[in-house]
C-alpha cells in the first residue's frame, strides 16, 4: 500500500519533468470570441454600444507553434474568428485572422496543473459589415475592412495528461487598434474582444 501511494504521488512529478527546457510545442485551440464594452466615447445617443453576449457564431480556430525554456515559451500564433455584436438598432459581424508573436510564463506549478499567463503582439486582418435593425429587417449601412496592428493579456490552466501532451484552458483580452472593427469608427483608435478557449498541446 506505502508503495503504490508513493507512486500516486510520484506520477505527476514525473511528467512534469518531462516538460524539461528546450522543447518544441504545437498546439491548437477551439474557442468562442466575445464583443466587449469600450470606452464611453465608442457611445452615443443614437447607437448605443453593441452587447457582450456570446451567439453561436462567435467561433475562432487557433494554433500555437512555439519553443519551451523553462518556464518561458516564445512562438507564434494564427487565429481564424467570427464576432458578433447587437443593441437595439444595430448588428455587426465581423471575420478576421491575426498573426501574432506570443510569450508564455509558467506562473504556479502544482501536481499535475500549471496556472500560467500570456501576451502577444501581431497584425489583424478583418472584414467587418454593419446592420441597422428595422422591422425584423437587416439594411446593411457601413462594410469597413482593414489591417492593423493588436495586442493581448491572458492567462489560463495547463493540465499535463501525459509525458508529451496537456490539455489548456485560457481567456484573452484582446486590442485591436482599429476603431472599425465592429463595422463604426466612433474615434477612439481601439475595439476589443475576448477570447475563451479549450485546446491540446503536444511537446516534442
Amino acid at each position: 500500500m506505502k508503495n503504490i501511494l508513493t507512486l500516486i504521488l510520484l506520477f505527476p512529478l514525473s511528467l512534469f519533468a518531462q516538460i524539461e527546457e528546450g522543447r518544441l510545442v504545437v498546439g491548437m485551440d477551439y474557442g468562442f470570441v466575445q464583443d466587449v464594452a469600450f470606452t464611453d466615447q465608442d457611445v452615443n445617443e443614437y447607437s448605443p454600444d453593441m452587447s457582450s453576449t456570446i451567439s453561436e457564431s462567435d467561433k475562432g480556430l487557433q494554433i500555437n507553434v512555439g519553443y519551451k525554456l523553462s518556464k518561458v515559451t516564445l512562438g507564434v500564433n494564427y487565429k481564424n474568428c467570427n464576432i458578433t455584436g447587437e443593441n437595439d438598432i444595430e448588428y455587426h459581424q465581423t471575420r478576421f485572422n491575426e498573426r501574432n508573436v506570443f510569450i508564455e510564463y509558467d506562473l504556479i506549478s502544482k501536481n499535475n496543473f500549471i496556472f500560467f499567463v500570456s501576451g502577444s503582439y501581431g497584425s489583424l486582418n478583418y472584414d467587418s459589415k454593419r446592420y441597422l435593425l428595422f422591422d425584423n429587417t437587416e439594411i446593411p449601412i457601413n462594410s469597413p475592412e482593414g489591417d492593423c496592428t493588436k495586442f493581448n493579456y491572458g492567462y489560463g490552466i495547463k493540465i499535463l495528461l501525459g509525458d508529451n501532451f496537456m490539455l489548456s484552458v485560457k481567456t484573452t483580452r484582446d486590442t485591436v487598434e482599429d476603431d472599425g472593427f465592429d463595422g463604426w469608427d466612433y474615434g477612439t483608435d481601439i475595439d476589443k474582444f475576448s477570447y475563451h478557449s479549450v485546446g491540446l498541446i503536444f511537446l516534442f
